[in-house]
C-alpha cells in the first residue's frame, strides 16, 4: 500500500502536519480470506485448552507478505496482534471452529456462505463482532506490560465508550490524537474503571524499554495518560485501523499524531447500513496461461472454492490465482472431481474456458491415481498354494488387502499384531521380521514412563525459566529455551500441567534460596495433613477468587521441598480433571504464570 503525503489538515487539527498517511480500507477481508482458505487446505493446530498455538500464528504471519498492515513499522508487533485479532473474530463468528479433543481448528460449513456476502456487509458484521468480543485491548498495548491487582476490567464497556466518542466526530476530518485524548480525559476520566466501584482499581504499568515503573499512586493525570491514553491509541491504530474505519497520520519519525474517520466508517461505528451494499461480482477472467484474475468485489465464497484447486498468487487490488498440475492433483486428492472443476470455471468465466486449459485439466485428472504410493506390509508364503489357502480362510482373508504375486500379499501396518494372533490360532507359525518387531536390532525404540517424561519436561522447562531469568544475552542459550506451546505439543494436557507445576517449584529452589515455606510441627507427614482438609471450601474460594479476579494466598504442598509453601497469585483459570484439577494464575512475586494442582492445596485466603 502506498503511503501518500498529505498536503494539510482540516481546521479541527493542530498546526502540526502529517507526513505519512496510512489507510487499510477493506483489505482486512483479504487477510481473513487468506487465513480461512489456508486453514481449509492445511488445517490449524490448536491448544487443548483453546486458542491457537504460537507456531501457527508465525505460519499465518508468513502468509501475510502482501498485507497492507505490514508495510509500515508502526506500531511494533502489528503483524502478530493483527493475526490474533482476525482469528479471535473468526472464532467468535463461528467461521472457524475449535475441536479441543483433536487439538485442531477447522473452517465451519457456514464460512463459505458468509464469504459470499457483500464486502460492506462483511465489514459491518466484523465490526459488530469486535464490539461484542472479549478481546481486551488493555493487554495489546505495545511496550507496556501491565501488572493488575484487584481489577475488574470490562473491555466491552470501555470499548463502547470510546467508539461512541469516535462516532461523535465528523468523517474525513483530521483530528489531533493528543487533543482528542485530552478531551476524553476531561469528559470521561473513569471510562476504564467500573462505575459501581471506581476506586478499587490498582494497576502497575511496567515499561521495560524505559526501565521505570509508573504506579497509580503517582500523578493521577500522568498515570491516566499512560494507561487510558495508551489504550485509546491502541483502539485507533489497531482495531479501528484494521477495520478500515480510520486513516492514520504519522510524523516523519513514524509517530501517530493525527487520525480521521474514513468515508463510510461512521456507518460501521454506528452499526447502520447507510446504503444498499453492492452485490458481489460473479465473473472472472481465465487466461490461456492458466491465470485467473478477479476483481476485489468478486464473490469471496466462490473464490474460497476456487482456492481448493488453484494456487493463490496475489491478494490486493485484484485477486489472482493460477491453475497448476499440483493444485488440480491436490483437489482430486480431496475428492473434488474434474466435472465439478470445469463446470465451476465455465460458470464464472462466462463459458470462456480456453481450450488448452480444459484439455490440460482433463489430461492431469486422467493421470491422477494411475500410480499410487501407499504404506503397506508384505506377507510372504513359502509357495503359492499356501497363499491361496490363506485367501480361502474366512478368518485370515479379511486381514489381507490384496494379492500382489503368487507368494505375496499386502496387509495394513496396523493389522500386523491382530493378523499374527489369528494365524497362530489357525495353526500357522508366522515369522515376524526384526524390523517389524518391538525390539528388533534395526529399529531401536526407547520408551519413557509417565514419571520419567514428567521429570524430563519439568527439568527442561525449569532450566529454560532459570536461563531466561539471568541477565545474560548469550545467543547460544536460546537453543535451550522451552516454551509451554512445545510442552503441550509433546505431552498430554494433564501431564503438561504437572510438568508446569514442577518446573515452577524447581525454578524457585534455584532462584529463591529463602523461600517462604514451613515444615509441619505435626508428626504426620505433610501429605497426610491434606486428607482431612475442607476441600469443598477450598474449591469454593478458588471459584470466587477466579470470578472476582481477586488476589489470594495459596498454601500448598511442594513435592520438591516436601514442605508447605505460600504463593500470592491471581487465579486466571480453573481446569477440571478427574482427580480434582488444576488452577492457573499469575505469581505476584516472580510475575510468571504458575500452575498448582488443587489436590496439593491446603488452604486459600484473601490477600490483604
Amino acid at each position: 500500500m502506498a503511503m501518500n503525503k498529505t498536503k494539510g489538515l482540516c481546521a479541527h487539527s493542530t498546526s502540526d502536519t502529517t507526513d505519512v498517511e496510512l489507510f487499510a480500507g477493506d483489505r482486512l477481508l483479504n487477510d481473513l480470506f487468506v487465513i480461512l482458505s489456508t486453514v481449509d487446505s492445511e488445517g490449524l493446530h490448536a491448544l487443548k485448552r483453546g486458542g491457537i498455538a504460537k507456531s501457527e500464528i508465525r505460519r499465518m504471519s508468513a502468509l501475510m507478505a502482501g498485507s497492507p498492515f505490514l508495510e509500515s513499522s508502526f506500531p511494533p508487533l502489528k503483524r502478530d496482534r493483527m493475526i490474533r485479532f482476525i482469528l479471535n473474530l473468526a472464532l467468535q463468528m463461528k467461521l472457524l471452529v475449535l475441536d479441543p479433543q483433536e487439538s485442531v481448528a477447522s473452517v465451519s460449513p457456514t464460512a463459505e456462505k458468509w464469504l459470499s456476502n457483500p464486502l460492506r456487509t462483511q465489514l459491518l458484521e466484523l465490526g459488530a463482532a469486535w464490539f461484542a468480543s472479549s478481546w481486551d485491548e488493555l493487554y495489546q498495548i505495545p511496550n507496556l506490560r501491565i501488572d493488575v491487582s484487584g481489577r475488574r476490567n470490562a473491555p466491552k464497556e470501555a470499548r463502547a465508550t470510546i467508539v461512541s466518542e469516535m462516532a461523535a466526530l465528523a468523517e474525513e476530518t483530521w483530528y489531533s490524537l493528543d487533543s482528542t485524548i485530552d478531551s476524553i480525559y476531561k469528559r470521561r476520566p473513569n471510562f476504564l474503571r467500573p462505575a459501581s466501584d471506581p476506586y478499587n482499581f490498582s494497576i502497575t504499568i511496567i515499561s521495560p524499554g524505559e526501565g521505570h515503573q509508573l504506579r497509580s499512586e503517582e500523578s493521577e493525570e500522568n498515570f491516566w495518560h499512560n494507561l487510558e491514553g495508551s489504550l485509546i491509541r491502541n483502539y485507533i491504530y489497531d482495531p479501528l485501523y484494521w477495520l478500515g474505519l480510520v486513516r492514520l497520520g504519522l510524523s516523519d519519525q513514524g509517530r501517530l499524531t493525527h487520525f480521521s474517520i474514513a468515508k463510510g466508517g461512521m456507518s460501521i461505528l454506528m452499526q447502520k447500513a447507510t446504503r444498499k451494499p453492492k452485490s458481489p461480482k460473479r465473473t472472472f477472467v481465465l487466461q490461456p496461461d492458466f491465470e485467473i484474475t478477479a476483481d476485489k468485489e468478486f464473490d469471496r465464497g466462490a473464490l474460497f472454492f476456487l482456492a481448493k484447486f488453484s494456487k493463490r498468487i496475489q491478494t490486493d487490488a485484484v485477486l489472482k490465482f493460477h491453475l497448476t498440475k499440483q493444485s488440480i492433483a491436490h483437489a482430486l486428492q480431496r475428492g473434488i472431481d474434474t466435472n465439478t472443476i470445469l463446470s465451476f470455471l465455465k460458470r464464472h468465466a462466462m463459458g470462456r474456458v480456453p481450450q488448452n486449459v480444459e484439455f490440460s485439466i482433463k489430461e492431469w485428472a486422467a493421470k491422477f491415481g494411475n500410480i499410487r504410493i501407499r504404506e503397506a506390509v508384505i506377507l510372504e508364503t513359502a509357495d503359492e498354494f499356501l497363499m491361496s489357502e490363506l485367501f480361502a480362510s474366512r478368518k485370515v482373508a479379511p486381514q489381507l488387502l490384496e494379492r500382489v504375486g503368487d507368494r505375496t500379499a499386502l496387509i495394513e501396518p496396523e493389522q500386523i499384531s491382530s493378523l499374527q494372533s489369528i494365524l497362530k490360532k489357525e495353526g500357522y507359525l508366522p515369522e515376524l521380521q526384526n524390523a517389524l518387531g518391538k525390539n528388533g536390532p534395526d529399529v531401536q525404540s526407547y520408551s519413557l514412563t509417565q514419571q520419567q517424561s514428567l521429570a524430563l519436561f519439568a527439568g527442561a522447562l525449569a532450566a529454560s525459566k532459570i536461563l531466561s531469568s539471568l541477565d545474560v544475552q548469550a545467543a547460544s542459550l536460546k537453543r535451550f529455551l522451552l516454551d509451554e506451546e512445545l510442552l503441550l505439543q509433546k505431552t498430554t494436557f494433564k501431564l503438561a500441567l504437572r510438568a508446569l507445576f514442577l518446573a515452577g517449584e524447581m525454578r524457585d529452589v534455584a532462584l529463591e534460596p529463602e523461600m517462604l515455606a514451613r515444615r509441619s510441627a505435626s508428626k504426620k507427614k505433610p501429605a497426610q495433613l491434606l486428607i482431612n482438609r475442607p476441600l469443598k471450601g477450598i474449591k469454593d474460594k478458588l471459584a470466587s477468587a477466579h470470578a472476582l479476579k481477586s488476589p489470594v494466598v495459596i498454601e500448598y504442598l511442594s513435592p520438591i521441598t516436601e514442605t508447605f509453601r505460600f504463593l500470592k497469585m491471581t487465579v486466571s483459570e480453573i481446569i477440571r480433571t478427574a482427580n480434582g484439577g488444576f488452577i492457573r494464575g499469575k505469581d505476584h512475586h516472580s510475575d510468571e504464570s504458575r500452575v498448582i494442582p488443587i489436590a496439593a492445596i491446603k488452604s486459600v485466603s484473601a490477600l490483604d
